[in-house]
């Protein structure tokens, strides 16, 4: 089967990257243009990284291959490479050990789920450069392209969340109807030749659950010693100690395993023909305003966006002066799209 052309080293834009230009014009110039990234990567983002990591070494294993011989051996050493190479990548962000666990209990979790589903990987972590108009290019990582035991080729796509992930969810929702990436990559597809027939959307959700913790000492609060024991006790719901990691593990895997269908999704997303004119013509605009900011040398400010999922954008204090791109805050990226492999 044909794999994904070699991209030659050209410039280009991520949906990462025309998604912040459409967001803040000025975030974009400080992110994309003088190459300024924070210092503190949010939690989610980077056990989301190490969850993927994880993935492509369960996708990549010889047990996720049409035809072959499943058994618990080579299941079990399936899940055990995922394991490893989360537990690198999670070693390398930093992720606590309760992270850690919560990794652990989704990647054994998702193999309970999806162990027995028949699929092949032809490539895994790819990156692309699809040409876009007479001037542009797309770029972008594909996380696979897989196909299934019926010969149906596919992007694959992972993700990892703490939203609602059900049938009619907004989350599943907006994967279907708005979601930039997949239009993005449905595009690409087809510019590319891939013929693929759809996206394998693989979704995971994170339990809402939290270790629990030993109560602050000041806050304990004691019963009247017992008749029997002499000895009085901490109230309920409050800890002398915290709780073990192996603790959290079983509880997480527990919640996991009693709503399988609502922590793990696999839906296969299509775009029609309409949806990606119009989606090509909402880029054609992007593109074009990221063009006329960089002839002018202007970005300008999108004030509306300083707050965005409850938090604060970081470049808010080099905006309102009271921070510069010096500060310890910021660092250089190495590259400009952190998001390709290469």
């Amino acid at each position: 089967m044909s794999k994904v052309p070699t991209p030659t080293p050209s410039e280009g834009e991520t949906n990462s990257s025309l998604s912040c230009y459409r967001k803040c014009p000025r975030e974009y110039f400080y992110r994309y243009v003088l190459l300024k990234d924070v210092v503190h990567t949010p939690n989610a983002m980077m056990f989301g990284k190490a969850m993927h990591a994880g993935l492509a070494a369960w996708w990549t294993s010889p047990a996720t291959t049409l035809g072959c011989d499943l058994t618990d051996a080579s299941k079990d050493d399936r899940v055990g490479d995922a394991l490893e190479a989360m537990h690198n990548s999670a070693k390398e962000s930093g992720l606590n050990k309760y992270d850690v666990c919560m990794g652990d209990a989704m990647l054994a979790a998702y193999e309970s789920k999806w162990g027995d589903a028949q699929f092949s990987h032809i490539e895994v972590n790819v990156d692309w450069s699809a040409r876009f108009g007479s001037t542009s290019n797309l770029l972008g990582s594909f996380d696979g392209i897989v196909v299934d035991g019926n010969g149906t080729k596919m992007l694959l796509e992972h993700k990892t969340t703490s939203l609602g992930i059900g049938a009619g969810s907004d989350y599943m929702t907006d994967v279907h109807c708005m979601n930039t990436q997949v239009s993005q990559y449905m595009l690409a597809s087809n510019i590319l030749g891939l013929n693929c027939d759809g996206m394998l959307y693989d979704v995971l959700r994170k339990p809402f659950i939290s270790p629990f913790l030993a109560t602050p000492e000041e806050c304990r609060i004691y019963t009247k010693p017992s008749a029997k024991s002499g000895v009085p006790r901490l109230y309920a719901r409050q800890r002398e100690n915290d709780e073990t990691p192996a603790e959290f593990y079983r509880r997480a895997k527990d919640a996991l395993t009693e709503d399988s269908h609502g922590h793990f999704v696999r839906d296969m997303v299509h775009r029609t023909t309409n949806e990606l004119l119009e989606y090509s013509e909402e880029v054609s605009d992007v593109l074009c305003g990221i063009s006329r900011s960089k002839n002018l040398h202007v970005y300008r400010r999108n004030p509306g966006s300083c707050m965005s999922y409850g938090r604060q954008c970081p470049f808010y204090g080099v905006c309102t002066k009271t921070k510069t791109l010096d500060s310890v805050a910021f660092i250089d990226k190495k590259k400009k799209h952190n998001e390709l492999v290469t």
